[in-house]
């Protein structure tokens, strides 16, 4: 349930929080997940609910009362990891006592979310995230047949042009939020587009490095607006072995790509090789 804490790439410093069963859960099956595929049992609707149990919560709350006060060097408290945290039904409970603790201690550390953007449709699920710091969501792909192709989701899972209006609302809603109390300070969530890119072998094989796709993206992410966009490749062994990761080079040649249809852009990209 509690990972390290370790040093992310994109984060610094962060103590990873996974409130999903052992068995990877999620409503995408992606050809890149670098926690390998996801098994036919844990394949699920957006409908779907994870409880974090009375026991695991208890575990958690005494983890987290006895050693956050030791841990004011991180940057990040990040949920995630085994699939798609909003399916925890109970996730606003656990947003809750970690902001208790925080307040107790006077610690400021973010409060940060992984997700595939697949529930960002759900209004309650928008209620819940608008008590992060930080939410991350995916957009790998700005056409469906790209979609369906590498992030493999469930049938439940809305067309991406849905997603991309319900994330375009979402972040509506940030604008109109009154904040959080953070620290004696009112604090606004921010929203960070995250886009893993790689290509594969041969190039035969289901990928989204193409000029479409990557054009298309920076067309989305005028649309949203978010606060930060980060485009990322593979790091670790990905779910299919065709699928290969992106040099430093080619990202940064993509942002500028990017940049150069959207000016805008220029200072929301950050790349991650």
């Amino acid at each position: 349930m509690i990972y390290g804490p370790f040093l992310s790439r994109r984060l610094g410093y962060s103590l990873g929080i996974d409130l999903l069963p052992p068995i990877k859960t999620c409503t995408f099956n992606c050809v890149y997940c670098e926690i390998g595929k996801t098994p036919n049992l844990g394949f699920v609707s957006i409908s779907h609910k994870e409880v974090v149990s009375k026991a695991e919560f208890n575990l958690l709350q005494s983890y987290i009362t006895n050693n956050l006060p030791s841990m004011l060097y991180l940057n990040s408290i990040t949920i995630g990891y085994n699939g798609e945290p909003t399916l925890v039904e109970n996730l606003k409970d656990v947003i809750l006592f970690i902001r208790d603790i925080q307040s107790k201690i006077k610690t400021d550390i973010p409060i940060s979310i992984f997700s595939n953007s697949s529930t960002i449709c759900d209004e309650n699920i928008r209620r819940t995230l608008l008590l992060l710091d930080n939410i991350y969501l995916k957009i790998d792909a700005a056409l469906q047949d790209i979609f369906i192709d590498i992030n493999r989701p469930h049938n439940s899972v809305k067309n991406i042009d849905m997603i991309i209006d319900c994330i375009k609302k979402f972040r509506e809603e940030i604008n109109n939020y009154q904040g959080n109390l953070v620290m004696e300070q009112i604090r606004k969530p921010k929203l960070i587009i995250q886009s893993l890119l790689f290509k594969s072998k041969n190039g035969k094989a289901a990928h989204n490095f193409t000029k479409e796709n990557i054009i298309k993206l920076a067309e989305i992410y005028k649309r949203i607006k978010p606060d930060k966009i980060h485009l990322y490749t593979i790091a670790r062994t990905p779910a299919e072995d065709y699928v290969i990761h992106l040099d430093l080079k080619e990202l940064i040649d993509i942002k500028n790509e990017m940049i150069n249809f959207a000016p805008e852009l220029l200072n929301l990209i950050d790349v991650f090789g």
